[in-house]
């Protein structure tokens, strides 16, 4: 819709933002299986996101009332290594699947964005499988 995926940057963490005269630096990190790597670009403007929403939203998947694992929302996410070996299923998109992936032993995203992603793996990560529908 408002075609900006050439002016945006995937796979990074962003690792420091500061003011040097009249621009902006940022650098930023690449995670991956390989390894990192570091890089810095000057912009005129930054911009920092946090997300689309401040109020957390509990999906519906049948059967999790019965399900005595533990689940907790992204809003509540903040570093990757409780869940060190685990099978792990993210409903949404998968910026926390590729942080988590480094750790678990599976990561199962599921999401209704595209169908055709269903089965598949995603790029570096051989731990990321892609659904369309989960259920407990």
């Amino acid at each position: 819709k408002f075609n900006c995926n050439g002016l945006t940057l995937f796979e990074k963490e962003v690792v420091k933002v500061e003011k040097k005269g009249t621009e902006w630096v940022v650098e930023w990190k690449r995670k991956s299986q390989k390894g990192d790597s570091l890089s810095r670009e000057g912009f005129d403007a930054a911009i920092v996101c946090s997300g689309h929403s401040a109020e957390p939203k509990l999906a519906e998947v049948l059967g999790i009332d019965t399900w005595h694992g533990v689940h907790m929302l992204s809003y509540n996410y903040r570093v990757p290594q409780p869940f060190n070996n685990q099978v792990v299923i993210l409903i949404g998109l998968f910026d926390i699947s590729r942080d988590i992936a480094h750790v678990a032993k599976e990561v199962h995203t599921a999401t209704r964005l595209n169908p055709d992603l269903a089965g598949m793996k995603f790029g570096d990560y051989g731990n990321i499988m892609f659904h369309t529908t989960v259920c407990i």
